[in-house]
């Protein structure tokens, strides 16, 4: 089920672009299909799970020629993973959860990222009602905060 929503997203991911000549300001909503393992103790047996998560970003980008492209902005995206952790309270700062420091298996692990994405892109396809471009890059990741 998982998976058809995640199809499905990517499907209808929308992109809301303010332009001009050489500057365009886009918004996106981002599906995201993350494959992580059930339980990350490495003495029992894992199986592949996977997790649907949806994230956001602004960018602003400037069209250098008719092919080229770079574009920079600002996303946000929360995680839940639903794994077993191990979550050795000895090793947290203080304040602990625990006066007597046991080991706890958590149910689950989220955690919001803000991130800082600069990438360099090519249109190999341009018309007017469809643009088609490939884009690589690097991306500076902020972790805000975990749960556990």
């Amino acid at each position: 089920m998982r998976q058809i929503l995640f199809v499905i997203g990517l499907i209808l991911s929308t992109v809301a672009f303010g332009q001009s000549s050489k500057w365009e300001l886009s918004f996106q909503i981002q599906p995201e299909m993350t494959f992580h393992k059930d339980s990350y103790p490495r003495w029992k047996d894992n199986s592949n799970k996977s997790t649907f998560n949806i994230g956001v970003e602004s960018a602003i980008q400037y069209n250098i020629n008719e092919r080229f492209f770079i574009n920079s902005g600002v996303g946000f995206i929360s995680r839940k993973l639903r794994t077993a952790n191990v979550l050795d309270q000895a090793s947290l700062p203080p304040p602990k959860q625990s006066f007597t420091n046991e080991l706890v298996t958590t149910k689950s692990v989220q955690y919001r990222l803000i991130s800082v994405p600069i990438n360099v892109g090519y249109y190999f396809l341009s018309g007017e009602k469809i643009k088609s471009f490939i884009t690589t890059g690097f991306s500076g990741n902020y972790l805000l905060n975990t749960y556990y």
